[in-house]
């Protein structure tokens, strides 16, 4: 899959540089936001449409943080444990700078379950779990929906 490639070649790529992971969209919008013009703050939609049959395709998950831990050498890494329900994946997700790992136990998240695996730094990623944002603002679900609670 080029996507899940792409990803990885660019997860690894920006990893271990040393950049707080601001960019300049990010500082752009922090001071966009007296400027009035919101359109200017965010990435143009893609002219890219995919079928409804083909978003059928996703596996969307709830899923529960177990544990949330970095991973060495790795400045943007983290290995998170996730309880989708039916069982516990491992999880890479690039939010380590951007989360207290320590606060991410409980807290619910919205997992793409069957995104092929992947190996980051040497460490099993099964899954992706969603965020939004140059801030990984995490993905999650308003009321009490359980873990492995298919997203619809």
């Amino acid at each position: 899959n080029a996507k899940l490639e792409e990803r990885v070649a660019e997860a690894t790529a920006d990893d271990g540089d040393g950049d707080d992971g601001a960019s300049e969209t990010e500082s752009d919008a922090a001071a966009g936001d007296d400027a009035g013009d919101v359109s200017d703050d965010f990435e143009p939609l893609t002219d890219e449409r995919i079928g409804f049959e083909e978003f059928q395709e996703l596996d969307l998950r709830v899923g529960r943080i177990e544990s949330a831990e970095g991973i060495e050498g790795a400045d943007k890494l983290a290995k998170l444990t996730v309880d989708v329900g039916v069982e516990t994946r491992q999880i890479v997700a690039g939010i380590k700078q951007l989360h207290d790992l320590d606060d991410l136990p409980g807290t619910k998240v919205v997992v793409v379950a069957n995104l092929e695996q992947a190996e980051l730094f040497g460490v099993e990623s099964n899954g992706m779990v969603l965020a939004a944002g140059e801030q990984a603002d995490l993905l999650t679900t308003h009321g009490d929906a359980e873990p492995g609670t298919k997203v619809r």
